[in-house]
């Protein structure tokens, strides 16, 4: 065999150990391509509305000392959104979630919470959580009953995210016209408190916590729970089926409009509470929060 054979014979050798090579990393990027998409959902998108509160208790070890993640200790968890409304930035949520009421008893418990964190991203995609007093929320009166006021909570918190990644759902303030024949879907991000409870320092909230996906559909009040009849339920929420998770309370909710091969997603209410005995959730709706988004005392900046 000559010299020249031999370097020919080396040289298709090496272009096959390359193209192998190539096939290799090529079926790799397939795989890890197809496993990502797998695990993915086509409402995905929707997950970067919704924010994680965390109710802390504050335990400083000196008077001086601020809070901070390490005197500060979880015990109880929820979900808010933020809407841009004319020149101010709005941080929503339900009611007995911040205040810690239980609205739907018309009672004041005796909470230990006395900081919401909401978590979210500044600009480099760093993690943070902006700390919310409710010291003076808890010595708001009386609390009300769910069905004389709407479940909800609005915090003007213009100019305390300035340098925040913050993903607002005003978008989704839409409501086309449609036909008779359409397919309705709700979908909802939260933090379900299961999911969160085995974290016991706020140290420990990082990127890989993430809201979890609800599907349901619009129920009716009147099948569900028969004592709700004579309550005028549906003036203020929806119902919806099946149950939300506990911890859910505050995340934002929408549906999905299919119509004459037509989709798109419309923005609904605010999730409330949730009944795991009629497996049915409420939902404050929109107009409710447009009403109090109006008021002279939200657009001032607090």
């Amino acid at each position: 065999m000559t010299e020249e054979t031999k370097a020919s014979l080396k040289r298709n050798q090496m272009e096959m150990i390359l193209a192998y090579s190539n096939y290799k990393v090529l079926v790799v990027a397939f795989l890890f391509s197809f496993g990502v998409c797998k695990g993915q959902s086509e409402y995905d998108s929707l997950k970067k509305y919704s924010y994680l509160l965390i109710g802390a208790e504050w335990k400083p070890k000196t008077l001086t000392e601020q809070p901070n993640e390490l005197n500060l200790h979880p015990l109880g968890y929820g979900t808010g959104f933020f809407v841009r409304w004319n020149d101010s930035l709005l941080f929503i949520t339900a009611y007995h979630v911040l205040t810690t009421f239980d609205v739907y008893k018309g009672i004041k418990p005796d909470s230990k919470i006395d900081y919401w964190l909401i978590r979210y991203r500044d600009t480099l995609n760093v993690v943070h959580a902006h700390a919310v007093s409710i010291f003076t929320l808890k010595d708001m009166g009386i609390p009300y009953f769910f069905l004389n006021s709407p479940d909800i909570f609005i915090l003007n918190l213009t100019g305390y995210f300035n340098i925040a990644k913050i993903n607002s759902i005003e978008q989704f303030f839409i409501q086309k016209p449609v036909r008779k024949k359409t397919k309705e879907k709700i979908i909802s991000y939260g933090y379900p408190a299961d999911s969160l409870s085995k974290y016991s320092s706020l140290a420990n909230y990082n990127d890989f916590v993430e809201p979890s996906l609800y599907e349901g559909k619009i129920g009716d009040s009147n099948n569900i729970e028969p004592s709700l009849r004579n309550l005028n339920i549906d003036s203020m929420y929806l119902t919806i089926t099946p149950n939300q998770a506990q911890g859910t309370s505050g995340a934002p909710v929408f549906k999905e409009v299919t119509s004459k091969r037509k989709k798109w997603i419309e923005f609904v209410g605010v999730q409330s509470g949730s009944n795991s005995f009629y497996k049915a959730s409420f939902v404050v709706k929109k107009e409710e929060l447009f009403k109090r988004i109006n008021q002279p005392s939200v657009k001032s900046k607090k």
